[in-house]
C-alpha cells in the first residue's frame, strides 16, 4: 500500500503537545502507518506504544472500516488511544470509537483529529464553486478525488467518506461516551502553513484536534 508521507506539520505539533500533557503509560495509535508521532514516542520514555493500521508497517494489522470491527486487545488495555486523520475514512466511525472506549482504562484519554469541512479555506472554496481537496470523495481516482490511498494493484482505497465540523465531531464523541476536554486547531494550511495555530479559532482551522476522556467505570 502506498502511503502519503507526513511532514512535521502544525497539526502534528499541536497533537504532540496534547499527548505529552497527559503523560500516558500505555498508548495505542490507530492509523499509525506514517509514524507521525515518532518524536513524541522518544520523549515519553517508559511508555508502552502500540501501532495499528490497515497495512504495514505496524505492530498490528486491522481493518477499521467494517461494521463488525473488533480491535484485538483486551478490555482496559490502554490509558491513551490516538486516532488522527482516520475517522473521515470510515463508514462506521462510531463503531471504532466504541471499541476505543472498551479498550481504554477508567478515565483514559482519546486524542482525535479530522479535517474541518467548514475551515476558513474550505468556506472560500465552496463560495467559489470548488470542492475542497479533503472533502469526502470516496475512492475516486486523481484528479477527481485526492483523499484515497493507492493499493498494491494500482487502485484507490480508503478515501474520505464523512465530512466533520466541530459540532459533529463533539456530538459523535459524546454519543460514544467521551467528554471533550480540549479543542485545538492547526491554523490555516493549504499546501503550506498560511496562518499559525494561535492565529485562528479552532472552529475555522484546517484540522480539528480534540482531547477527550472516557466516561464510565473505574476499570
Amino acid at each position: 500500500m502506498q502511503r502519503k508521507t507526513v511532514s512535521r506539520s502544525a497539526r502534528i505539533v499541536v497533537t504532540e503537545k496534547l499527548i505529552c500533557s497527559a503523560r500516558p503509560t500505555a498508548v495505542l495509535e490507530l492509523g499509525a502507518g506514517d509514524f507521525s508521532f515518532e518524536s513524541v514516542r522518544c520523549q515519553l520514555s517508559g511508555t508502552r506504544w502500540t501501532k495499528a493500521d490497515f497495512s504495514p508497517p505496524g505492530d498490528v494489522l486491522c481493518d477499521f472500516n467494517r461494521p463488525d470491527i473488533h480491535l484485538p486487545f483486551a478490555d482496559a488495555s490502554f490509558d491513551m488511544v490516538i486516532v488522527t486523520e482516520l475517522l473521515e475514512h470510515l463508514l462506521w466511525p462510531h463503531l471504532l470509537l466504541r471499541e476505543c472506549h472498551r479498550i481504554l482504562r477508567g478515565r483514559g484519554c482519546l486524542i482525535v483529529s479530522v479535517p474541518n469541512c467548514v475551515s476558513l479555506s474550505y468556506r472560500l472554496a465552496w463560495v467559489f464553486g470548488r470542492v475542497p481537496s479533503c472533502a469526502a470523495a470516496g475512492n475516486l481516482p486523481a484528479p477527481l478525488g485526492m483523499t484515497s490511498y493507492r493499493s498494491a494493484d494500482g487502485g484507490t482505497v480508503a478515501g474520505h467518506v464523512i465530512d466533520f465540523n466541530l459540532a459533529r465531531l463533539k456530538a459523535l464523541l459524546v454519543q460514544e461516551k467521551f467528554t471533550p476536554m480540549c479543542v485545538r486547531g492547526n491554523g490555516l494550511y493549504w499546501h503550506r502553513q498560511w496562518l499559525p495555530a494561535w492565529a485562528l479559532p479552532a472552529r475555522l482551522a484546517s484540522n480539528l484536534i480534540v482531547k477527550a476522556v472516557r466516561v464510565g467505570g473505574d476499570v
